[in-house]
C-alpha cells in the first residue's frame, strides 16, 4: 500500500548502533537549537485541550492558585495546554524549589489510585528559568519527591519520572524571580514504565563494552544516588588490571557520571565524580578510573542538575596512542583549519577516492561552532560490499552517508544523515560493513564528534577500506503492453536491491550477485499493470531472459473542477464495474483488515504521520458509525486511549520526530449483523500548535467488508502550482464514496490540479485519472490586500463571520480627515477581537486607554488618525470563529487634564446629554466644572449639578484631581464657526486635530485683547502685551479668551495630513527657595516688557507673592528679545487652604538670582495704558510692567522673625514688636497711597482709627531688606 514514509533503498546493515540526531547529522556546522516543535503536513490547526476557570462561581481565587483550591487531576494522561501562572501571585516561595519558587505559581493535586510511575513534562513555550516540583503535602516544604527546572534558561523543556504509592499528591510550577511569571505552559503527565537499572539494587552486569546504548528518560531519583533527580546503575565487573576509562561522550544529554567501589547499596566508597569533559556539545562525561580484574564498580549515570535523555556507554582499557602513518598509508595532506576533501559541506563539493586497501592518514579539528568533514568516494564497477575500519586519537563519527537513491552520485541524493555509522572512543577500533549494494557511487564520512573541543593541530586518525565486487551475473529482458504489442518504456525493474528502468525499446538489463529473486516489472506510472516472476537464477557472468507482458489499467474519468469561493467542486465517472472483492482503504489513517458482520473483533489501524520541523502529534481520535460498538481500545505508541461513545480518542504525545513514521494500533469492535459494504470512519489528529500552519489534519478512513460485494472508492490528488517551482501531486482523501468531493482551500486565488484513482476489486490502485484544473476565489475578506470594503467612517455596520479555526476578516476603510475612531464588533457569538492596521504591510495601530465607554462586545478606539485607508482585521482568540457585526464611527477621545484647565468637545453628544452622564467615569476624581455664561456648575462632591447638557457650542472651566481620558459618542458638530461676545468668554475647539493659531489672529486682528490657556501659565496671546506664547488650539481644551468687541471665529477643517506633534507644556518650574505655584484657575495676566528686564540677567527668575510669602507666579527670564508673561493666581475659593491672591491684595515682586543664590526685593513699575495700573490682584487683570528696580536682598530675614503685629485684624490700634535694628515703615491703603510713614526700632503702637475699614499693607525697609505684610481694619 501507499504511505507517506520516505523509503530509503537501504542495503543490510550488518552493525546496528544507537543513533543520536545530533551525532548522524553529516553537517560541517553547528546550526540553531534543535526544534522541538513541528508541524504536520498537509494539515490544518487543532488542539484539545483542559480548560481551567480564571474565576470560578462564588469564589475570589481562581482554580490552581492556591493549596485550598488546586486544579485536580484524578485521570491519566494529563494535558493541561496554554495554562499561565500570570496573575496567580507568589503564594508559595520557601519550597523545595529554592530560587525557582520566586514567580508567581500554579498547584495541580494528583488524586493516584493505584501504584504508578509517571512522567511529568513541562513545556514552557518560550518562558526561562521555569521550575516544577511534586511533594505529598501542600504548601510544599523543602523536601519534595520530586523536581527539575530550566537552570540556565534557555527557555527549554523539562520533566522528572517519579514512582509513586497510592495517594494525594500536589505538583508546583513556578520560575525564578526573573521572569516573574509564565505567560503560557503546556503540562503533559503520563504513565510510564521505569527502566530496568533504575535502582542500585537492580543495576545491569557488564563488561567493557563499545558504544553500549541507555536512556535515563523514564528513570526515577533513587534516594542512594548523588546524582541530581534520575539515575541508572551499572555493575561493571573489569576484564583486566590498569586503567579503565568510562566514557559518555556519544549521548545526547548534559551527562553526570560517578562511579563507586563495589556492588553495596547505597553505596559507600566513591571513585570518580565526572561532569563535564567530551561530546557533541562538550556537556558529556569521561573519566579514567584504576581497576583490577575481575573487580566490580558501581556506574551511577544522570544527568547535570536532573538533566535526561539519551546515550552511549563505552568502557575501555586506556592507552596513550600517537598514531603514525603506516608505510604504505596515504597522507590526506589537508592543512589543519583548511578543507580540501568536505565533500556536500562544500561550495563546490570534493571526496578523497579510495579503493581496495587504501590506508588514509587524516587530521581532524573543531572550533567556534565548526568542525572537519572528510568526505571519501567509493566507485563499485558491479555489485559488491564496502567496509570501512577507522582508529583515532580522539573521539570520532564515522560511516556511510545516507542516498535517496543507492548509488546514484552526487549530492542532490543526499539525505543529510548517516545511513550507517559508528562512535568511535580514542586509542581504539572499529569498523562499519556494507553489503550487497548495487553497483554506483558511494560516500563514507569522518568526523569529530563535537564543534569545539578540538582546536588545531587537532588529532589524528587512519581510516583502512576494504572494497569487494562480488561473483555476478544479470537479468535482462524486455516489457511489452498486451493491447498493443508495442515495447513499455518506463517500467520500473526490481531485483532484490537493484532497480533499473525499461528503456525506449522496452528493454532493461541489471547486474545483481549471483542468487536466486523474485523479479517486479511494475508499470503503474504508466498506466500498465504490474506484474512479478519467482526464482530467478543469476548465474556467474552469464544472462537471464526474463520478459514481461503488461496489461493496461483503466483510469476514473475526472468530469468536472468547478472553483467557488476558497473551494472546489470534485466529479468523477468511475471504471465499468468489476468482480466481487473487497478494498482496504488507504490515508492519514489507514485500514489493515475488513470486518466480518455479527462478530467481536480487532479493527486494525496504521497511523502514517510526518512533520518536517518536529512538530509533536500530541491527539487523535476515530468516530465509529452506529454499526460498530466499541470494547476496547489499544495504545497509540504508548499512549493509552479513551473511549467515548462512538469515539475513540488518544491524548498525550505518540510522534516527536521529524522523521515520517508508521503507528500500528487497534480498537475492538461488536460488529453489528446488519453491517453491510464499506463503513465510513472519521479521524482527526493534531499537533502541537508549533511551527507553520496547517496543524491537524483529517478525512475519512473506509473499512470494508470482508467478502463483501465489490463497491468504488476514490483517492484524491491534487497539486498546487507555483510558477518557477516545481511542485508535486499529494493525496488529500481517500476511500471516498461516490464520484463528488468538496475541497476545501484557504485562502484560495492559487490554481489548482486534480486527479483521481479508483479502489480496484484486488486491493490495488488504478491509474491516473485526467487532470483538471481550477482556481478557488479568494474569500472576500479573508487577505488584507483582498479587504472587504467598508467605505468611509460611520458607513452602516455590516454583518460577517468566521468559518472555520485560524480564520480572518480584513475591512478596508477610509478616514476623511484627522480624526478619533471606534471600532466596534457586536452580536458576537465567539470570542471575537479587532485590530487595526495602517496599510497591508503589517503596521500595527495602538488603540486609546480610556475609561466608560459603550455597551459593545468588543470596542477598540484610536486616537488622532490622519486622513486615509485603514485596515481593521477581525479574529477569533483560541482559534475561535462565528458571526458578528462590525461598526466603525467617529468618536472623541475627550482627556481632562489634572488641576484647573479648559475642557470642549466638538461632538453632539448621544443618549443622555447631562454633562454628569456623558463624563461618568470622571465623577470620583471631578472637583467641580463651571460654565461662565449663564453660570452653572457641577460640583460632584456636594451633588450639585445645574449646567445641565454638554454642548459643543460653548467652553467649560473644570478642575480634575488626577488627568483621566473617556470616549465622547456622537456626531462631529459641522458649525465651525464660534460666536465671541466683547469681553471674557470661553472659546471652545470644534475641530478633530490640533490647529494652529495662525489662522485665528488673522480673523480676529486688532479685535482680540488676549487668549489663554487656562491649564498652562506660558500659553497665551495678548497681542497689546507684546505676547504671542500659544501655538495650536487643542481638541478637548477650551481657552480663556477677551474680546475689544464681538466677533466670530470660524475653525478651518482639518487636512489628511498626520496631527500637528503637539507638545504638552513642560512641567511647572519648582525652587528650593520658593514654593511651587499652584495654577487656581484664577489669573491675573502680567506682561513684563523686554525693556524692563534690562536690569536683570539671564537666568534670574521673577516672582509674584501674595501678602503672606506664598509664591502665586514666576517666570524665568530666558531672553533679553521678547516681553515675558506671568501669571498671577488668585486663592481658589474650592479649596481649604490659601493658595492664591486675594480680591484687591497688593501683588510683592521679588527676583531669585540662581549665580549668587540671592533673593531680591524688586520694586516695578506699571504701565498707564493697560487697564490695571495700581499693582493690585483682580480676577483676569491685565498690567504691563514697564519698569524694575531691584531692591535689597534677602540674606536678612531672620531679623522678622521676632516681628508680631496684633491684633491683627484690629480697630485701629495695634501693636508692633520684636524688630532688630532700625526700619523705615510706610504703610499704603488697598489702592496703594500712603497714609503714614516713620522711624521704628524695638516696638510701639500705631494708630489707625481715623482710616475707613479694609486691607492695608506696612512695608518694613532696611538697608539689607524690605518685607511687607497686610493688616486688617474691621
Amino acid at each position: 500500500m501507499k504511505t507517506f514514509t520516505k523509503m530509503l533503498f537501504m542495503a543490510l546493515i550488518l552493525t546496528i548502533s544507537t543513533t543520536l540526531f545530533a551525532q548522524k547529522s553529516i553537517h560541517s556546522f553547528v546550526g540553531n537549537s534543535a526544534p522541538d516543535k513541528m508541524e504536520m503536513t498537509r494539515q490544518v490547526l487543532g488542539y484539545n485541550n483542559v480548560t481551567v476557570p480564571l474565576t470560578p462561581e462564588g469564589m475570589t481565587r481562581a482554580v490552581g492558585d492556591d493549596c485550598t483550591n488546586p486544579i485536580v487531576i484524578s485521570t491519566l494522561p494529563f494535558y493541561d495546554e496554554n495554562q499561565t501562572t500570570i496573575g496567580r501571585g507568589n503564594t508559595y516561595d520557601e519550597t523545595c524549589l529554592n530560587d525557582y519558587d520566586s514567580g508567581e505559581d500554579i498547584i495541580y493535586r494528583l488524586e493516584i489510585a493505584s501504584s504508578v510511575t509517571i512522567n511529568v513534562h513541562l513545556d514552557p513555550l518560550g518562558t526561562g528559568y521555569t521550575g516544577m516540583a511534586l511533594s505529598d503535602g501542600c504548601p510544599l516544604s523543602s523536601l519534595c519527591l520530586a523536581m527539575s527546572y530550566d537552570l540556565s534558561g534557555n527557555q527549554e523543556p523539562h520533566s522528572f519520572t517519579v514512582s509513586l504509592d497510592p495517594g494525594v499528591y500536589y505538583i508546583m510550577v513556578d520560575t525564578w524571580a526573573y521572569p516573574d511569571n509564565i505567560e503560557a505552559f503546556n503540562l503533559l503527565i503520563t504513565e510510564v514504565e521505569t527502566v530496568p537499572n533504575d535502582f542500585c539494587e537492580s543495576a545491569i552486569e557488564i563488561g567493557e563494552v563499545i558504544n553500549y546504548p541507555f536512556s535515563t528518560i523514564y528513570a526515577t531519583d533513587d534516594p542512594s544516588g548523588e546524582t541530581d533527580g534520575p539515575e541508572i546503575w551499572f555493575n561493571y565487573k573489569a576484564g583486566f588490571t590498569g586503567y579503565a576509562v568510562i566514557d559518555l561522550c556519544g549521548s545526547d544529554y548534559d551527562t553526570h557520571l560517578i562511579v563507586w567501589d563495589g556492588v553495596d547499596c547505597p553505596p559507600a566508597t566513591m571513585i570518580k565524580d565526572v561532569d563535564d569533559g567530551c561530546g557533541y556539545s562538550g556537556l558529556q562525561s569521561k573519566g579514567i578510573i584504576e581497576v583490577v580484574e575481575g573487580n566490580i564498580y558501581k556506574l551511577e549515570i544522570g544527568g547535570f542538575s536532573g538533566d535526561t535523555g539519551d546515550g552511549l556507554l563505552s568502557i575501555y582499557e586506556y592507552e596513550e596512542c600517537n598514531l603514525e602513518c603506516p608505510p604504505l598509508g596515504i597522507d590526506e595532506n589537508e592543512p589543519c583549519g583548511e578543507d580540501i576533501n568536505g565533500g556536500c559541506n562544500m561550495v563546490t563539493p570534493a571526496f578523497t577516492n579510495v579503493s581496495n586497501g587504501n590506508i588514509i592518514c587524516g587530521n581532524l579539528w573543531s572550533e567556534f561552532g565548526i568542525r572537519d568533514t572528510d568526505w571519501f568516494e567509493v566507485k563499485l564497477n558491479g555489485p559488491g560490499s564496502i567496509k570501512m575500519i577507522v582508529t583515532a586519537e580522539e573521539t570520532l563519527i564515522f560511516g556511510l552517508a545516507g542516498q535517496n537513491v543507492l548509488g546514484v552520485p552526487g549530492c542532490e541524493n543526499n539525505t543529510g544523515f548517516l545511513s550507517n555509522y559508528k562512535v568511535l572512543s580514542p586509542c581504539q577500533e572499529d569498523s562499519i560493513w556494507v553489503i550487497n549494494l548495487p553497483k554506483g557511487t558511494y560516500y563514507l564520512f569522518a568526523a569529530p564528534i563535537d564543534y569545539d573541543l578540538h582546536a588545531c593541530p587537532g588529532f589524528s586518525y587512519q581510516a583502512e577500506f576494504e572494497i569487494i565486487e562480488l561473483p555476478s551475473g544479470f537479468i535482462k529482458g524486455d516489457v511489452i503492453a498486451s493491447d498493443s504489442g508495442l515495447p513499455l518504456e518506463g517500467v520500473k525493474i526490481t531485483a532484490g536491491e537493484a532497480v533499473t528502468y525499461t528503456q525506449s525499446l522496452g528493454n532493461y538489463i541489471l547486474e545483481l550477485p549471483v542468487g536466486t529473486y523474485t523479479v517486479e516489472a511494475n508499470g503503474f506510472a504508466i498506466a500498465y499493470s504490474a506484474v512479478t516472476k519467482s526464482d530467478i537464477n543469476v548465474v556467474l557472468d552469464d544472462f537471464t531472459t526474463v520478459n514481461f507482458i503488461l496489461d493496461p489499467l483503466d483510469a476514473p474519468e475526472l468530469l468536472t473542477a468547478v472553483p467557488g469561493i476558497e473551494q472546489v467542486e470534485l466529479t468523477w465517472a468511475e471504471i465499468g464495474a468489476k468482480t466481487d472483492g473487497s478494498k482496504i482503504v488507504m490515508g492519514d489513517i489507514f485500514s489493515k483488515n475488513d470486518y466480518i458482520p455479527g462478530i467481536t473483533m480487532n479493527l486494525d489501524f496504521v497511523l502514517s504521520i510526518y512533520s518536517p520541523d518536529f512538530e509533536w502529534g500530541e491527539y487523535a481520535e476515530l468516530v465509529f458509525p452506529e454499526e460498530f460498538e466499541i470494547e476496547s481500545v489499544g495504545d497509540l505508541n504508548g499512549v493509552s486511549g479513551v473511549i467515548d461513545g462512538q469515539k475513540v480518542s488518544w491524548n498525550g504525545v505518540f510522534y516527536d520526530s521529524d522523521t515520517p513514521q508508521e503507528i500500528d494500533f487497534y480498537v475492538q469492535v461488536n460488529v453489528s449483523g446488519d453491517a453491510t459494504g464499506p463503513l465510513v470512519l472519521l479521524y482527526r489528529v493534531e499537533g502541537d500548535g508549533y511551527g507553520l500552519d496547517p496543524h491537524f489534519f483529517e478525512g475519512p478512513v473506509t473499512v470494508y467488508e470482508k467478502n463483501g460485494d465489490y463497491v468504488p472508492t476514490f483517492n484524491v490528488y491534487r497539486r498546487k502550482i507555483i510558477p518557477g517551482t516545481p511542485t508535486y501531486f499529494i493525496p488529500i482523501c481517500y476511500g471516498v464514496i461516490g464520484n463528488y468531493y468538496f475541497d476545501e482551500i484557504f485562502l484560495g486565488g492559487d490554481e489548482w490540479c486534480y486527479y483521481v484513482t479508483q479502489i480496484m476489486p484486488d486491493k490495488s490502485e488504478s491509474p491516473a485519472s485526467n487532470v483538471l484544473c481550477a482556481t478557488p476565489l479568494i474569500r472576500p475578506g479573508s487577505m488584507c490586500e483582498h479587504a472587504i470594503d467598508y467605505g468611509e467612517v460611520n458607513s452602516s455596520a455590516m454583518n460577517e463571520s468566521l468559518v472555520r479555526e485560524t480564520d480572518v476578516r480584513w475591512f478596508e476603510f477610509d478616514v476623511p480627515y484627522t480624526m478619533d475612531i471606534a471600532v466596534r464588533l457586536y452580536n458576537t457569538n465567539f470570542d471575537a477581537d479587532v485590530i487595526l492596521y495602517s496599510d497591508c504591510d503589517g503596521t500595527l495601530l495602538e488603540d486609546s486607554d480610556f475609561c466608560g465607554g459603550a455597551e459593545y462586545d468588543i470596542e477598540k478606539i484610536y486616537s488622532l488618525l490622519p486622513g486615509g485607508t485603514y485596515y481593521a482585521m477581525v479574529f477569533g482568540n483560541e482559534e475561535e470563529f462565528g458571526d458578528f457585526e462590525i461598526f466603525i464611527t467617529q468618536v472623541q477621545v475627550f482627556t481632562i487634564r489634572e488641576g484647573w484647565s479648559g475642557i470642549s468637545t466638538y461632538m453632539n453628544p448621544s443618549g443622555d446629554l447631562n454633562i454628569a452622564s456623558q463624563l461618568a467615569c470622571f465623577e470620583e476624581n471631578m472637583i467641580i466644572t463651571i460654565r461662565p455664561t449663564p453660570y452653572g456648575i457641577w460640583w460632584p462632591s456636594q451633588n450639585i449639578n445645574t449646567l445641565g447638557d454638554f454642548s459643543s457650542m460653548i467652553g467649560y472651566k473644570s478642575k480634575m484631581e488626577i488627568e483621566m481620558t473617556t470616549v465622547i459618542y456622537g456626531t462631529e458638530n459641522p458649525d465651525k464657526t464660534v460666536v465671541l461676545p466683547a469681553n471674557a468668554s470661553y472659546l471652545p475647539v470644534r475641530v478633530t486635530a490640533p490647529t494652529s493659531t495662525d489662522d485665528l489672529k488673522n480673523q480676529l486682528e486688532g479685535k482680540l485683547l488676549i487668549l489663554f490657556d487656562m491649564y498652562d501659565p506660558t500659553a497665551v496671546i495678548w497681542p497689546d502685551g507684546g505676547l504671542d506664547n500659544l501655538e495650536y488650539l487643542v481638541p478637548d481644551h477650551a481657552y480663556m479668551i477677551n474680546m475689544f468687541v464681538p466677533a466670530e471665529y470660524t475653525y478651518p477643517m482639518p487636512s489628511t495630513a498626520p496631527a500637528p506633534n503637539f507638545v504638552q507644556p513642560p512641567a511647572r518650574v519648582k525652587l528650593e527657595v520658593w514654593n511651587e505655584v499652584i495654577n487656581t484657575g484664577q489669573p491675573h495676566f502680567l506682561s513684563l516688557h523686554v525693556d524692563a528686564l534690562a536690569s536683570l540677567e539671564l537666568g534670574d527668575y521673577i516672582g509674584v507673592f501674595n501678602s503672606e510669602g506664598l509664591c502665586v507666579g514666576m517666570v524665568e527670564y530666558t531672553s533679553n528679545e521678547n516681553n515675558h508673561f506671568i501669571a498671577a493666581f488668585g486663592n481658589d475659593e474650592y479649596t481649604e487652604e490659601k493658595d492664591g491672591l486675594d480680591d484687591g491684595e497688593l501683588m510683592i515682586f521679588k527676583v531669585y538670582r540662581p549665580s549668587n543664590g540671592l533673593v531680591y526685593a524688586l520694586e516695578v513699575t506699571y504701565s498707564d495704558k493697560m487697564p490695571d495700573v495700581d499693582g493690585l490682584y483682580k480676577l483676569y487683570g491685565m498690567s504691563m510692567i514697564t519698569g524694575m528696580k531691584l531692591g535689597p536682598t534677602a540674606i536678612g530675614e531672620e531679623q522678622f522673625n521676632s516681628l508680631r503685629i496684633y491684633p491683627n485684624p484690629t480697630t485701629g490700634l495695634f501693636n508692633i514688636s520684636g524688630l532688630e535694628g532700625d526700619f523705615e515703615v510706610i504703610i499704603t491703603n488697598a489702592q496703594g497711597q500712603q497714609i503714614m510713614s516713620l522711624e521704628l526700632n524695638g516696638q510701639t503702637t500705631l494708630d489707625l482709627t481715623t482710616q475707613p475699614k479694609g486691607v492695608y499693607f506696612i512695608r518694613f525697609t532696611n538697608e539689607n531688606i524690605s518685607k511687607i505684610t497686610k493688616i486688617v481694619i474691621k
